[in-house]
């Protein structure tokens, strides 16, 4: 059994991370290497980002929560405030969360678990974010 959390981890996460190294390099003009100081992460993993080898196995391109969520994380991480890590989290969960609500993990998840009957799952889509 796969939980939708293992699925998100392997696939939406990346995703989202990707959209926000879009944003931090493309609309606040960072280097990857700057933009990796602010994930976390490394150059090569931005760079890989940047070119769709990470982070491209959903299309999550006209969710306005996740465009949202991925804005607000692109600017705290600019901002550089005190307790911004927790916003940030909150924001990841609320894109998650939203992408879920979509059912867009749902082929994927079916694919690398053939038990899931995902025309009677409804988890993802009953699921809310507790970001307070």
């Amino acid at each position: 059994m796969l939980l939708p959390c293992e699925v998100a981890v392997k696939t939406l996460l990346p995703v989202i991370k990707a959209k926000v190294a879009r944003e931090l390099v493309g609309t606040h003009r960072l280097k990857q290497t700057e933009a990796a100081e602010l994930l976390g992460s490394t150059q090569s993993s931005i760079s890989q980002y940047l070119s769709g080898i990470r982070g491209s196995a959903l299309k999550i391109e006209d969710l306005r929560e996740v465009d949202e969520a991925v804005k607000t994380m692109a600017h705290m991480l600019m901002a550089g405030k005190t307790g911004r890590e927790r916003v940030i989290m909150m924001e990841f969960c609320k894109a998650c969360t939203a992408a879920r609500r979509e059912r867009l993990m749902c082929e994927i998840h079916k694919r690398l678990d053939p038990f899931i009957e995902i025309d009677s799952c409804k988890l993802c889509v009953s699921l809310e974010c507790k970001s307070s």
